[in-house]
C-alpha cells in the first residue's frame, strides 16, 4: 500500500475519478465520457441503452399498428354506414311524396266529402287571422 503508482488498476477502479492510484490522463478522459460513471460498467451503459431504444421501438410500433386497426374497422364500417344513409334517403324521398300528396287539393276536397269531416267547415274571411314574419 505504500506504492500507490504501482499498483494495477483492477475491474472498476479505472471507472472511480477519486481515485489516487490511477494517472490525471485516465481520469480527465472518464470524466469527458458521459456514459461512465463511478461504479457503472461501459457494458451496462450499453445495455441499457439499447434495451431503451428496444422498448421505443416496440411502442412505436405497438401505437402504430394500433392506429391501423382503428382506421381498418372504421373503413369496414364505410359501406354498411352508406346502406343506411341510402335508406334513410329513400325514406325521407317517400316522406315527401306522401305529403305532397295529402296536401295536394284534389285530395284535400275529397277529405271534405267524407262524413268523418263533414263538421268542418270554411271560415268567414273576417275570422282568418294572418300573422306576419318578423
Amino acid at each position: 500500500m505504500k506504492n500507490r503508482k504501482n499498483l494495477p488498476l483492477k475491474g472498476r477502479d479505472c471507472l472511480n475519478p477519486n481515485l489516487k492510484g490511477v494517472s490525471n490522463l485516465l481520469q480527465k478522459m472518464e470524466l469527458k465520457d458521459p456514459g461512465l460513471k463511478a461504479g457503472v460498467s461501459p457494458n451496462l451503459m450499453k445495455l441499457l441503452r439499447l434495451s431503451i431504444c428496444l422498448v421505443v421501438i416496440w411502442l412505436t410500433l405497438f401505437f402504430y399498428i394500433d392506429e391501423n386497426n382503428e382506421l381498418t374497422e372504421l373503413r369496414r364500417l364505410i359501406p354498411q354506414l352508406e346502406k343506411e344513409v341510402k335508406a334513410f334517403e329513400e325514406d325521407n324521398v317517400r316522406l315527401t311524396y306522401e305529403i305532397e300528396q295529402f296536401e295536394n287539393p284534389f285530395h284535400l276536397m275529397e277529405l271534405v266529402r267524407k262524413p268523418e269531416y263533414s263538421h268542418l267547415k270554411y271560415p268567414y274571411v273576417e275570422s282568418v287571422i294572418i300573422l306576419q314574419d318578423p
